[in-house]
């Protein structure tokens, strides 16, 4: 008998479920020759506690058993949802065609009557495994369709109103430049500047889209060298000074260690700390104060951007890196917000071996953190 199909990564686990011990040797040795790992249990109170804890992929179960009866074992783990969906086969010594036919309408795959063919025992075995393991697959893949049909329709939801509603603000205003003669300078330049303001939140929406969708399909390319983290730190707080004094927010940054060096990508650094400076000044209300800071933190740097807004909810903290999570609290200029900015974020940091989350209180505000490690050149 060949060995179970080496294509399938994960080890497979088969529960045997016998008083008799001389039962269990046997059939867990031969298990083992094919590459299976065999859990024994000897009782039926047993074999619940061990399926609960290790989740077998198949159970092998005796039905004659003192105390608890292989019909009741299975009644109790059908009613477990952790083990409700592990296949069982019965493996007895009850040959009446009433028993055989209980223990298919219960849901069992397989009956197999001892004493047993030790040869088809271990086939029937493999093809309630390989059932198994496809079912996974499938299921698996299901799962991602639903998961790529939803972000789908995210993308159509952005497409028709995060971008549907400024293209309409800005072909309006476009033809009052170009239909009004009796338009001031003052006039045609707020109208332009409101042109402005749109296309670069538009311009934005897209570059996440874009990046979230590179990131995805393994498109981007990190490059790793030592940077000397507090330049693009600098650079990026001087960024969004305008952004910040427009909503009488203080933008503030403070540097612990001048000159550490840090292992990451430069493209991606800057728009790590972009996101959350511009997340900041979005969620924070007029007067408030955002504050960027750079320290040491063990082998790593650390980033930590602070904000006065609202905190986040424990709920929305379960999903606050999602894709497309749009949180509870909303920004205070009446900003744009996609529910993509963190995602992104996250994403990057990992590809540079560096941590991200936040400390945060309703009411108090919210400390975003990253560490990235530190450069050993």
């Amino acid at each position: 008998m060949e060995n179970f199909d080496k294509a399938i990564s994960k080890i497979p686990k088969v529960l045997i479920v016998d008083d008799h011990p001389v039962n269990l040797r046997m059939i867990g040795r031969n298990l083992k020759r094919e590459g299976i790992k065999a859990l024994f249990a000897t009782s039926g109170k047993q074999s619940l506690t061990t399926a609960s804890r290790e989740i077998p992929d198949l159970i092998l179960l005796d039905i004659m058993m003192p105390e608890m009866d292989g019909y009741e074992v299975f009644h109790y783990l059908k009613m477990n949802p952790k083990t409700s969906g592990i296949p069982i086969i019965f493996l007895t010594a009850k040959i009446n065609i009433d028993d055989v036919l209980k223990a298919f309408q219960m849901g069992a795959v397989d009956y197999i009557t001892k004493p047993f063919n030790l040869d088809e025992l271990l086939a029937r075995v493999m093809t309630q495994l390989r059932l198994k393991f496809f079912r996974d697959e499938i299921e698996s893949k299901n799962n991602l369709l639903d998961r790529m049909n939803s972000e789908k329709n995210e993308i159509l939801t952005i497409a028709a109103h995060d971008l549907k509603n400024p293209l309409f603000n800005i072909s309006m205003l476009s033809k009052m430049i170009r239909d009004e003669e009796a338009l001031t300078p003052e006039e045609i330049y707020e109208y332009s500047n409101d042109i402005v303001q749109t296309s670069d939140r538009m311009l934005g929406l897209i570059s996440n889209l874009i990046d979230i969708n590179a990131l995805d399909e393994g498109k981007v390319k990190i490059f790793i060298e030592p940077i000397i983290i507090s330049k693009p730190l600098i650079n990026a707080v001087q960024t969004f000074e305008k952004r910040a004094a427009a909503k009488n927010i203080r933008l503030k940054h403070r540097i612990e260690i001048e000159g550490l060096v840090v292992d990451a990508d430069r493209i991606a650094i800057s728009q790590v700390l972009e996101n959350l400076i511009s997340n900041a000044i979005k969620f924070s209300p007029q007067g408030k104060e955002v504050i960027v800071s750079l320290s040491e933190n063990g082998e790593y740097a650390r980033i930590e951007v602070e904000d006065q807004g609202p905190g986040i909810s424990d709920e929305d903290k379960k999903r606050l890196f999602n894709k497309f999570s749009k949180l509870s609290a909303k920004p205070t200029g009446d900003e744009n917000s996609t529910g993509l900015g963190l995602s992104i974020v996250k994403r990057y940091v990992e590809e540079m071996y560096g941590h991200i989350g936040c400390n945060t209180e309703l009411g108090r505000g919210t400390t975003f953190y990253v560490d990235i490690p530190l450069s050993s050149i």
